[in-house]
Formats: structure tokens, C-alpha cells, sequence
């Protein structure tokens, strides 16, 4: 009999080390306000259209040609919600853009954004040049 009361005690504190694991996690979790996560998911979204920009060759393309048209088309099937600014910039002078193009009905009457560069190489007749993109991202207003 001393051995089942021995496992039941046992039992019962490790079901209240869980239940306290658990009502401490959900505690921590709900501190975290919605503000917080609708910026960093703006972030995480504005470094990952960087970063397809880039590998897809659209950067490169629009370099290299000197014109917007694919830039446009792809931030146009972006979510309605979100609004962008993509700047182009030579390696050289960062302070203005070679190419610019602003997604569409989009206002820069924003109170939180996100910007993102990324650096990219054009081969273009022999030649290696550094661009950067400069991406700024945010929530349309309505």
C-alpha cells in the first residue's frame, strides 16, 4: 500500500509542475502586444521580398535596362495591405536613387515602417558594379 501512495504523490507534483510550466509560458505570451508582431511579420515580409527581388534577377533586369515595368508588376500581386518603396542606389552614391518605383495608391503617411537594404553585383560588358536596393515597407492607412 506504501507504494501507490508513494506514485500517486509523485503523479500529482508533476501534473502541478506542468500545469505551472504552462500557466507561466501563457503568462510571458500574452505580454507580447499585437503591435510588436504586426512589425516584425512587416520586417520578416520586407526582407523576404528583398531577397526574391534579388534571386529572381528583377534587380539585376531593371539595372541593366534601366526600367521599373517588372518591379512595378511584382509589387502590384502584393497584398493590398501592404505598401512599398523600392530605391536602387550605385555603390557609390547612396543618396540618390538610380531607379525608384512606389507601389501604386500607395500614400507615405505611415507612423511605423521597415526598411531593408540589400546589396547586389550587375555584370554589364565586362564590368562589375555594386547597386543596393533599399526596400521601405509599410501598412496602408485607410
Amino acid at each position: 500500500m506504501r507504494k501507490g501512495v508513494v506514485i500517486s504523490i509523485d503523479a500529482l507534483m508533476a501534473v502541478f509542475i506542468v500545469l505551472s510550466v504552462i500557466s507561466i509560458s501563457a503568462y510571458y505570451f500574452g505580454q507580447v502586444s499585437y503591435e510588436e508582431k504586426s512589425n516584425l511579420t512587416l520586417k520578416e515580409t520586407t526582407m523576404d521580398l528583398v531577397t526574391v527581388l534579388e534571386k529572381n534577377g528583377e534587380l539585376n533586369w531593371a539595372v541593366e535596362n534601366n526600367r521599373v515595368n517588372q518591379l512595378r508588376v511584382f509589387m502590384n500581386k502584393l497584398p493590398k495591405s501592404i505598401c512599398t518603396d523600392l530605391g536602387i542606389y550605385e555603390g557609390s552614391d547612396l543618396n540618390n536613387a538610380q531607379l525608384s518605383v512606389v507601389r501604386p495608391n500607395c500614400e507615405k503617411n505611415f507612423s511605423e515602417s521597415t526598411t531593408i537594404s540589400r546589396a547586389f553585383i550587375v555584370a554589364n560588358n565586362g564590368t562589375v558594379d555594386i547597386y543596393v536596393a533599399r526596400l521601405t515597407a509599410w501598412y496602408k492607412v485607410n
